[in-house]
């Protein structure tokens, strides 16, 4: 039957089966591992010439593989996602919420705005961090002052 996707929804027969809809192309194995390939050669060729890797047009940013603008959206499509799927909770969500300011999980303990958990993490991090990389001054002691007393 060739008639108009509009028509579906007032569609008379029960069984028709209409001839534009088609099903989404499977891929093979083999197929699946040749497009592996060429995205890889493709990306390689893209950080040799030194443009974005995902649009391929503008000069890579200094430091970066990608330019300014596909950063930007990269980052607006990764926390739409974490959104949907409820990986984390956003900041801007939690102003008003007594949770664990990082994980959103647990409450927090003794006036911080942390849980205990992310706490010690965070302590954690700080005793292990390479001294080398750590500036030379006072703002890490007055930093490990302050969590420390709290």
């Amino acid at each position: 039957m060739h008639c108009k996707i509009s028509d579906c929804f007032n569609c008379p027969y029960p069984d028709c089966i209409n001839d534009t809809f088609t099903s989404p192309r499977e891929f093979t194995p083999e197929q699946k591992k040749r497009q592996c390939e060429l995205k890889k050669k493709m990306l390689a060729r893209r950080r040799e010439d030194g443009v974005c890797i995902y649009c391929g047009k503008k000069p890579a940013d200094k430091g970066y593989k990608s330019c300014t603008e596909c950063r930007i959206e990269r980052t607006k499509k990764n926390r739409e996602y974490s959104r949907k799927t409820e990986r984390f909770t956003p900041r801007e969500l939690m102003d008003g919420v007594k949770l664990c300011k990082l994980c959103g999980k647990r409450p927090p303990v003794d006036g911080r705005t942390i849980c205990e958990v992310c706490f010690k993490k965070c302590l954690d991090n700080l005793n292990h961090a390479d001294s080398k990389e750590q500036p030379n001054n006072g703002f890490r002691a007055a930093i490990e002052a302050y969590w420390r007393e709290r």
